[in-house]
């Protein structure tokens, strides 16, 4: 009997947690059927990332299963920062050949940098006039963060504030445009594709 192939999804936070809901359900098949963890963060992620591996490894329900994790992450600084997730100690600390990937998606400099790259989606929600002006002035995703975010949705005449976790919000923004305009994103689901299809 040949063995299933299970995706084990985790993120940090109600925002990323709304966001990749959206993003799944438009660019995973149907036949990949993950099962999703929102982590507490902080400095005991990795030791989190494998506490849970090590719960489902002892589910007898998946005993037929081989697991790939993702994990989605900001990195928290630009590209040139390297990254301080520690997949293959995390493989090596289990030891156990069912467990095939653990790979971490990571979001430059943050996930909110990400939504940069629907600026007109942004201005909608806030109430903003879409100027090329401002278009120059958010045109590097990269360089902006939640703070930012937060200081550009307060500007609009809605007088809204940027909330985590708001599905209003992240309805708001073009889904397909972040995708395809981010390669980190992107690249990420085409990893779980192949390795989970």
């Amino acid at each position: 009997m040949s063995r299933l192939k299970l995706a084990l999804i985790m993120y940090e936070g109600l925002t990323e947690q709304v966001f990749y809901k959206h993003v799944f359900k438009n660019y995973l098949p149907k036949t990949i059927s993950p099962i999703h963890r929102n982590l507490k963060g902080g400095s005991g992620r990795e030791k989190e990332v494998r506490a849970w591996l090590s719960y489902i490894l002892t589910d007898s329900k998946y005993d037929n299963y081989d697991l790939y994790a993702y994990v989605f992450i900001d990195r928290e600084g630009p590209a040139t920062k390297v990254s301080n997730f520690q997949s293959e100690a995390i493989v090596n600390r289990l030891n156990n050949t069912r467990v095939k990937s653990v790979c971490s998606i990571e979001a430059i400099k943050m996930i909110e940098s990400w939504f940069f790259h629907d600026i007109e989606g942004i201005c909608k929600y806030a109430g903003l006039s879409y100027t090329s002006t401002l278009q120059k002035n958010y045109c590097s995703p990269p360089m902006y963060d939640a703070k930012t975010l937060g200081q550009l949705i307060q500007k609009g005449s809605k007088k809204k504030v940027y909330i985590k976790g708001e599905e209003a919000f992240v309805k708001a923004l073009d889904i397909d445009r972040i995708y395809n305009n981010c390669p980190d994103l992107r690249n990420g689901i085409t990893l779980i594709n192949n390795e989970c299809t």
